[in-house]
C-alpha cells in the first residue's frame, strides 16, 4: 500500500487538510533527502489541480471519482476495472483494444496556455499499436488538444515503447528515446508553458526527473467547436481505441505548468 504519504495526498485533494490553516510552503516539491512534501507543501503542490484520479474506488459501477478540480468523474469502458496491485494498491487494469476511462469535457481540461499531465503506468505487453495514457482528441488529425501515449515505435527503435506527446495537433509530436515502460511501474510527466521560448515549451519527465525539453510553436492549446472528452488509457480513434495493456494510477491534470521541483515533490508524493 502507498502508506500514509498517499493517504495525505488523497485526503488533501478531497479537501479534508484544511488548506486555510496550513503553513505557507517554503519550497516547491520535496526536500532534497526525498522526505515527503509536508501538508502545507501538498496544498502548493494541488493548486491548478482540475482532475485527479487516484482509481482507489472498490468499484467503477457507479464512476471514478474526481478527488480535484470541478469534480469531473470518469467513467469505464471496454473491459476497465479497478484492480489490487502488490506495489501501489488500488489501481486501474486496461486490457488492450477499446477499453479507456472517459471524462467528459469541461473548460478547465482544455488546456489552454499552460497544462500538466501525469500518470503512474505499467504496461504489460509490448503491441504494435499505441498506448494511450491521456488524451483529448476526436481521433488523428481531428480536434487533438493533447496527448501522451506509449508507442512501439517504427522510426528504427525496435520494440521497445517510448514516451510520446502531441500538444495543440500533431503537427510537432515528440518522442522521448531515453526511457522504456514494460513490466515496472513509472511516472510520466510532461508539462506544456505557452509563456516559455518556442525551442522548450514542452517537459517530458520520467520518475520526477527531467528527461528533455521539446519544441512547440503554439502558445496556447486552441479549442475546437466541439471539444472531446479527455480519454485516460487510450488513445481515440473516433471513440475509445488503442488502449494501454497493463495498469494506470493516479492521473492528474493541473491547468499550470508544474516546475521540475514541483514534479520532482509529486513523484515523491504519489511514489
Amino acid at each position: 500500500m502507498r502508506g500514509v504519504t498517499g493517504v495525505m495526498v488523497l485526503l488533501a485533494a478531497c479537501g479534508r487538510i484544511d488548506f486555510s490553516s496550513s503553513p505557507a510552503p517554503q519550497v516547491d516539491g520535496a526536500a532534497p533527502d526525498g522526505t515527503p512534501p509536508s501538508d502545507g507543501e501538498l496544498a502548493s503542490l494541488l493548486e491548478g489541480c482540475e482532475l485527479g484520479l487516484a482509481m482507489d474506488e472498490v468499484s467503477w459501477t457507479s464512476g471514478l471519482v474526481d478527488r480535484c478540480g470541478a469534480n469531473n468523474p470518469g467513467a469505464a469502458t471496454g473491459g476497465a476495472l479497478p484492480a489490487d496491485d502488490a506495489e501501489r494498491g488500488r489501481v486501474g487494469e486496461l486490457v488492450g483494444g477499446t477499453s479507456c476511462i472517459i471524462v467528459s469535457d469541461a473548460p478547465e481540461l482544455r488546456g489552454g496556455s499552460a497544462l500538466t499531465l501525469s500518470a503512474w503506468i505499467r504496461p504489460a505487453a509490448l503491441a504494435p499499436s499505441s498506448f494511450g495514457i491521456v488524451s483529448k482528441r476526436v481521433d488523428f488529425g481531428i480536434s487533438t488538444a493533447y496527448s501522451l501515449f506509449v508507442w512501439t515505435s517504427d522510426s528504427g527503435s525496435g520494440t521497445a515503447n517510448h514516451l510520446y506527446v502531441d500538444i495543440d495537433t500533431e503537427n510537432e509530436r515528440f518522442e522521448n528515446p531515453t526511457d522504456e515502460f514494460l513490466g515496472a511501474w513509472h511516472q510520466v510527466t510532461t508539462v506544456f508553458d505557452g509563456a516559455r521560448p518556442s525551442a522548450e515549451r514542452v517537459a517530458i519527465y520520467v520518475d520526477g526527473a527531467l528527461r528533455s525539453y521539446a519544441p512547440e510553436s503554439s502558445s496556447a492549446i486552441a479549442t475546437p467547436a466541439a471539444p472531446p472528452d479527455v480519454h485516460v488509457g487510450c488513445l481515440p480513434l473516433s471513440g475509445p481505441a488503442q488502449s494501454l495493456v497493463g495498469r494506470i494510477d493516479d492521473v492528474t491534470l493541473w491547468s499550470r505548468a508544474l516546475s521540475a521541483a514541483e514534479v520532482s515533490g509529486w513523484y515523491t508524493a504519489t511514489r
